[in-house]
């Protein structure tokens, strides 16, 4: 199996087990829990592998440190619309290959 796919199922899993035994009531921040879950983090990190660049490599050529690149890939992570528009003019790629709306 996939290992993204795999970090996909665990996360929503966990997700499951959250909101079985901790109700939205109980969780102050529950907005937090449920992120950005149009998949532009996913889409992302797919459009990376398949241009086969490493996140710093990828990172640099968008004018991103790393660790900056690396936060806007994980799951759930809110990525920004001006990166998605660096993204897209850099690769001349469709703004709808990377996200929705």
């Amino acid at each position: 199996m996939n290992i993204y796919k795999q970090r996909l199922i665990n996360s929503y899993q966990m997700l499951m087990f959250i909101k079985k035994y901790y109700p939205p009531e109980k969780i102050r921040y529950w907005e937090d829990i449920k992120c950005n879950r149009d998949g532009t983090p996913q889409r992302l990190w797919r459009f990376r592998t398949e241009l086969q660049m490493s996140t710093g490599e990828f990172a640099k050529s968008i004018g991103l440190t790393k660790k900056e690149y690396e936060r806007y890939e994980r799951i759930g992570a809110q990525v920004p619309d001006s990166v998605i528009e660096r993204i897209c003019e850099k690769y001349k790629i469709d703004r709808a290959m990377l996200k929705i709306g």
